[in-house]
């Protein structure tokens, strides 16, 4: 019987768990392959795919990094670093700004560099 508290949310689980049997609520929430919180850096061997693909990702972006901003007189590698652990990007963030650097995001009228879900771009 269905354990609906009454949310969509809960409805959306509650369906996929109908749907789909032996399949887990970790999988219904969308986190079959994903890890929930991946900042935490829980059961990364679950996860391996997942996190190797994110130290790829980050790599490449710091790389990026390095390209778009060295030349100022304030940029630091190590804030850098820093920055890129204590704001985790989105995976899609990452590989949006590898493929089109600085100059491309900030042709996108969604960028916005106050926004918290850019603070890992920050370098000093």
């Amino acid at each position: 019987m269905p354990r609906s508290s009454g949310s969509g949310y809960s409805a959306r689980v509650e369906r996929y768990l109908a749907k789909h049997p032996g399949a887990t609520i970790a999988e219904a929430r969308g986190h079959g392959k994903t890890p929930e919180h991946p900042g935490r850096g829980r059961e990364e061997e679950r996860y391996r795919e997942y996190y190797e693909k994110r130290k790829g990702l980050e790599a490449q972006a710091q790389n990026q990094k390095r390209a778009d901003f060295s030349h100022s007189d304030k940029w630091r590698e190590d804030r850098s670093e820093k920055a890129m652990k204590k704001w985790p990007a989105r995976l899609s963030d990452l590989e949006r700004y590898v493929e089109v650097g600085i100059a491309g995001l900030m042709e996108d009228p969604d960028f916005d560099w106050v926004d918290e879900r850019w603070a890992w771009l920050r370098y000093h």
